[in-house]
Order: structure tokens, then C-alpha cells, then sequence
């Protein structure tokens, strides 16, 4: 892939996604009503579910939002998930594979090491979809970053690089102090958590951003994060929103 990757963004074209894009503001509006009367008669440093969802719904919600106003959701509209010239590239075969090997090594072996789930129930009819729409707006987030930074002009290369550090500093602060603590249940092993970054984060992003800038497969970018994240989800058992579960929020062992 040589030429830019995304659609320059266009805020209102009077298209069906972008009369969801008002729908989802004005949902993200109403979440934000409920998370602030609720929160404010819970005490922060306790984990909570019912508020971890409503945050986690403002984020998806928000996610969505930034990738409508980048030009990542008219793009991916416009993307066939798969060319017809890519199933049967050599090399785009190994790639693909190469990054659900290494997500699935990542996560369901390194992640799962350095991860405990206090013995929260796990349900099969939520915990893993959650995932899958974390993993979704994960990427549309990234892919976000990606696109604002392609409009600078750069060459395609310089862009890819770029993002990989800027997408890596945003999603390690991102992580560290605000998702694990308000959104995540206590799940990570002290000792183990370089070892995660290094060993299942790192391979993730590095690996699934080199298959986008070779072959531009923005949907099964969203496919992969999607997978990850899911299984991260399911390892970790996030609860559900009526769960009955509390614990010092952030807590590592």
C-alpha cells in the first residue's frame, strides 16, 4: 500500500451513518447524565459494574463518534473486507495468519498468565461480546489516530511509524490510568504486567499495523482487535452491569 489509506473526512454528507453518528451523540449525551447522578453517591476508589458499563458504553459511543468524524467509518463502509486479488496472495495468507497467531499466543498464553479473575461469574452471553465492541472501538480509535495523522501528507511509511508510537503512548496512558482503574475489574499480576505490554500489547499493534499498511484491510483490522480484546474480556471475567460484585478499583496482586 502506497496510497492513503482513509477518505478525507466529511462531517455531513445527510448518509445513514452519519444520522447514526446524531443518534450516538445524543446517546453518549444521555449516558453522561446517568454516569454523573450515579457516580456521585459512590465512592471512586470501590469498582463498580453498573458505572464500569456506562463507561464502557460512553467510550464505544465516543469511539464510534471519532472514527465517523476521521473518515474511518466512510472508509471502512467503502473497504471490501477482503479484495479479490488478497485470497490468493502468498503473502497475504502468512500476514493474516500471522496476526491471529500472534493474538491468539498473546492472549490466550502470555495475557492469560499474568491475569486473575477474582472469581467473578463468567457469562457466555455477555462477557465476550463486550469484548468484541471494546476491541471494535479500540480500533476505531486507533485507526482515528492513523487517519488524522495521514493528513499531514507524509509518505504512507512515515504515516504507518508515526501512528505506531503515537497509538502506543495513547493507549498506554489510556490503559494505566483510567481504564484499568475505572472501567476493567482488578485482573492484572503485578509482576507479569511488562511482560503483557511486551509480550501480547506490543506484538498486537505492531504486527496488525504493518498487515494494514501492506494490504489496507481496515475491517479485518476491527476483526482482530475484536478477537483480542474479546478474549482479554473473557479471561479477565468482566462482569455484567447487575453483577453483585465490588473491589478496590485498580487493585493488582
Amino acid at each position: 500500500m502506497n496510497t492513503p489509506l482513509f477518505i478525507a473526512p466529511s462531517l455531513w454528507n445527510g448518509q445513514l451513518n452519519d444520522y447514526l453518528a446524531a443518534l450516538t451523540l445524543l446517546l453518549l449525551i444521555i449516558l453522561q447524565f446517568f454516569l454523573r447522578k450515579l457516580s456521585a453517591h459512590h465512592d471512586a476508589k470501590i469498582y463498580s459494574p453498573k458505572l464500569a458499563w456506562l463507561r464502557a458504553l460512553s467510550y464505544y459511543l465516543a469511539a464510534y463518534l471519532v472514527g465517523w468524524s476521521s473518515g474511518v467509518i466512510d472508509t471502512l463502509i467503502e473497504t471490501p473486507l477482503i479484495r479479490d486479488e488478497q485470497s490468493g496472495n502468498p503473502l497475504w495468507q502468512v500476514m493474516t495468519a500471522l496476526c491471529f497467531a500472534v493474538i491468539l499466543f498473546g492472549y490466550l498464553r502470555i495475557w492469560k498468565v499474568g491475569t486473575f479473575h477474582d472469581n467473578r461469574i463468567y457469562r457466555w452471553w455477555i462477557t465476550p461480546w463486550y469484548g468484541i465492541a471494546w476491541g471494535f472501538a479500540q480500533a476505531s480509535i486507533f485507526l482515528s489516530i492513523w487517519a488524522v495523522i495521514e493528513l499531514s501528507g507524509w509518505p504512507l511509511w512515515i504515516t504507518a511509524i508515526t501512528a505506531y508510537f503515537v497509538i502506543g503512548a495513547y493507549n498506554g496512558c489510556w490503559q494505566q490510568f483510567y481504564w484499568d482503574i475505572y472501567v476493567s475489574p482488578p485482573h492484572n499480576e503485578k509482576a507479569f504486567n511488562t511482560r503483557k505490554v511486551l509480550l501480547a500489547h506490543t506484538p498486537n499493534l505492531l504486527v496488525c499495523l504493518i498487515y494494514l499498511y501492506l494490504f489496507g484491510n481496515l475491517g479485518m483490522y476491527f476483526i482482530l482487535q475484536g478477537v483480542a480484546l474479546g478474549i482479554s474480556a473473557s479471561i479477565m471475567r468482566f462482569p455484567a452491569w447487575f453483577d453483585d460484585y465490588s473491589a478496590e478499583a485498580g487493585a493488582t496482586r
